[in-house]
């Protein structure tokens, strides 16, 4: 984390591809890399698909990690994709009630008019 505080992408990653390989049963360490990839995938679509896999895997490492859940809803929003940011970011706040997340959820969750 300190090497991603101090905006050294490739260091951050690669201490967290250590930590992933030293224990592959580290939550934590997949959700730190789905925020170190996040975060410098500005355009690039591959790196966001491998955001979500590492949310995704976090998620099954750790079922109530609703931080996962916020972070994969970020990187959803990232790729345009409302809908599944929305499920995230619901299912997130139905884990833990005391997250920050309402504007997300308002903004996000809102239902388009339809045109006839």
């Amino acid at each position: 984390m300190k090497a991603d505080s101090l905006k050294k992408y490739d260091d951050g990653f690669a201490l967290y591809n250590k930590a992933i390989d030293l224990n592959i049963h580290f939550a934590e360490a997949y959700f730190q890399r789905a925020e170190n990839r996040m975060l410098h995938a500005v355009v690039d679509a591959d790196i966001l698909r491998k955001a979500i896999r590492d949310c995704n895997i976090a998620i099954a490492l750790k079922p109530g990690y609703a931080q996962a859940y916020v972070r994969r809803g970020f990187t959803y929003l990232l790729k345009r994709n409302s809908h599944a940011a929305c499920a995230d970011f619901k299912k997130a706040k139905n884990l833990d009630s005391t997250l920050k997340i309402d504007s997300w959820i308002s903004s996000t969750c809102q239902v388009s008019p339809h045109v006839n």
